[in-house]
């Protein structure tokens, strides 16, 4: 759309884009034709029309036809309209959310919404809630209402029979007896993905045969669930593999001991050799005629001759890294203001004049011998685990803690990390970049070595960053030749924050001069983060400190030419912060 006022362009627009309404000019939101053509494409553009529509009982009534949820758009006026609330509920039960207070305890309105989305008796009035019929009617049409009705309701096998029909994941919320109760486990089972189901069912119904032949002839992942029995019991076994041969590791260990058995499952794939015996893995025939992917023969054969010990340990959790170097106050000065130009230059590769130019994230890391791939584990929130590939029976786990690592005996060699404040002399000013990665995820290492895991050759370097302990390195102190040590495989999630900063020294004992401070401080808490901002402004003095709760942090000091462009250039700041995720707390203090 080209001239939002050109009543035919946007007339053209509005039926072939929903949005378009949004974009034209505030007239022809007000036109009549415009938007009724508009919510005939999408009922929510009702949202962008002109107040007066909104009251038009035509216009809504087409909007709520097209989209039920489109009544949250509508006057008040006509939100107490049962004919257009009962138009919006047959296209979307959940449209009960929008419709007027009366009308939630309406009984005729409510059925109507439960029939059409069951999860709309979480919007009705509580009596319904409490109301067998009202309850029963949106358990069929959508098992999970049952998280929404009364909690009696679990208890009651009608119900919970009628939901877990619809959605077998609702076995979750039924009553302790009714997880005992084979219909209703049964029905679960055979619901698209019932076969993880199992794992809900009360102890008694892991037993049960039907049940878990039903499940492992769905998806072969359920023997895990089976009782160990039933893990032994070779039909079971033999439906399970050949629908997943990786369900052979679920299986009796005399079972994988079966050729046959293993046969199977390794025609499935030859990659579930790996849980085979110990037995079947060294006979060498058997390898060499079965499994024809050369690198999962070299893998796995068991060469009694020339043993190779093969063990993967995985780190899983939460941990970070910062990086800091010097920069020109030039460069400073050049990204201070402007957070989005700094992040599209290093996340980017966003080109900058060459004398303002920082680098890629990457190459930076890689700077400070930092791997992309492999994480900085914090000591306290990961865990470690040591499995041998070759036996189930050797195996690991633990915190990564220093007192589980040292009763272990893993040998952990300690660093510390110089912070930006130590680089600057006093009556010195510089000007860093500050780069800092916060990630959670799982790393897993792969060993491969000719005697048997000995925990006193796993090495760990931590070093110290804001206070906090961070596991920087793993190796495993191998001498002979075709031994090998390395990260296999990783999965995480990250969030990166980057900044440049000036650490100003030139003040005495690093106090402002002025009697008063304006203090806005700020938080900001995630799932990786936990770190606090603050900027007081004192004259045409900012202060920015900055770094993790519960440490004194790194601190930046600015001089602006007039306490007007320090107010200003403060709340620029903290407007970047808030539009970030960052909460502020009131703090005023006086200095």
């Amino acid at each position: 759309m080209k001239d939002n006022k050109d009543r035919d362009e946007v007339l053209a627009a509005v039926k072939g884009d929903e949005y378009a309404l949004m974009y034209a000019d505030k007239s022809l939101q007000k036109d009549r034709e415009i938007v009724m053509a508009a919510v005939k494409k999408d009922g929510n553009a009702l949202e962008y029309a002109d107040k007066s529509l909104k009251k038009d009982r035509k216009i809504v009534m087409a909007a709520v036809k097209q989209r039920g949820r489109a009544l949250h758009y509508a006057d008040e006026s006509l939100r107490k309209d049962k004919e257009i609330v009962l138009a919006a509920l047959k296209q979307d039960g959940s449209a009960l959310s929008h419709a007027d207070e009366s009308f939630k305890k309406d009984r005729e309105i409510v059925m109507a919404a439960v029939k059409q989305n069951g999860e709309a008796l979480g919007y009705a009035d509580e009596s319904f809630r409490n109301d067998r019929e009202f309850v029963l009617a949106a358990v069929k049409q959508d098992g999970r209402a049952l998280y929404g009705a009364d909690e009696s309701f679990r208890k009651d096998k009608e119900v919970v029979l009628a939901a877990v029909k619809q959605n077998g994941n609702v076995i979750q919320a039924a009553d302790k007896s009714l997880k005992k109760d084979k219909e209703i486990v049964m029905a679960a089972v055979k619901q698209e993905g019932g076969y993880d189901y199992v794992q809900y069912a009360d102890k008694s119904l892991k037993k049960d045969r039907e049940i878990v032949m039903a499940a492992v002839k769905q998806k072969g992942w359920a023997l895990e669930y089976a009782d160990e029995s039933l893990q032994k019991d070779r039909e079971i076994v033999i439906a399970a593999i050949k629908d997943n041969g990786y369900a052979l590791q679920f299986a009796d260990k005399s079972l994988k001991k079966d050729k046959e058995i293993v046969m199977v499952a390794i025609k499935n794939d030859e990659g579930t050799i790996e849980y085979a015996d110990k037995e079947i893995r060294s006979d060498k025939v058997f390898m060499k005629k079965n499994i024809t992917d050369k690198s999962l023969l070299e893998r796995f054969f068991i060469d009694n001759k020339n043993l190779i010990y093969n063990y993967e340990i995985a780190i899983s959790g939460s941990g970070g890294f910062q990086i800091f170097f010097d920069i020109s106050k030039a460069a400073y000065e050049y990204y201070y203001d402007d957070d989005e130009l700094l992040e599209s230059h290093i996340f980017d590769d966003e080109e900058v004049p060459e004398e303002f130019s920082i680098g890629d994230w990457h190459d930076l890391c890689e700077g400070f011998d930092l791997s992309i791939s492999e994480g900085c584990y914090e000591l306290g929130c990961c865990s470690l685990t040591i499995d041998s590939v070759d036996s189930v029976d050797e195996s690991y786990s633990l915190g990564l803690n220093e007192k589980e690592l040292k009763d272990l005996g893993v040998k952990i060699i300690r660093e510390k990390q110089t912070t930006m404040d130590e680089l600057v002399k006093p009556g010195e000013i510089k000007y860093f970049f500050s780069g800092t990665e916060e990630h959670q995820g799982t790393w897993t290492y792969k060993l491969k070595t000719k005697e048997p895991f000995d925990s006193r050759k796993l090495e760990m370097t931590v070093c110290e960053v804001e206070s906090r302990e961070m596991v920087t390195s793993v190796w495993y102190d191998y001498d002979d030749k075709g031994e090998e040590f390395e990260l296999w495989a990783f999965g995480y999630d990250q969030v990166r924050t980057i900044e440049v900063v000036e650490v100003d020294k030139t003040q005495v004992d690093g106090k402002l001069k002025k009697d008063y401070q304006e203090i806005r401080y700020f938080e900001f808490k995630d799932a990786h983060s936990n770190k606090f901002w603050e900027v007081s402004v004192a004259g045409s003095t900012v202060t920015a400190r900055y770094g993790k709760i519960g440490t004194n942090g790194q601190t930046s000091v600015k001089e602006l030419d007039s306490p007007e462009q320090a107010q200003e250039h403060a709340t620029k700041q903290a407007a970047g912060k808030l539009k970030k995720g960052y909460q502020e707390l009131q703090k005023n203090a006086e200095g």
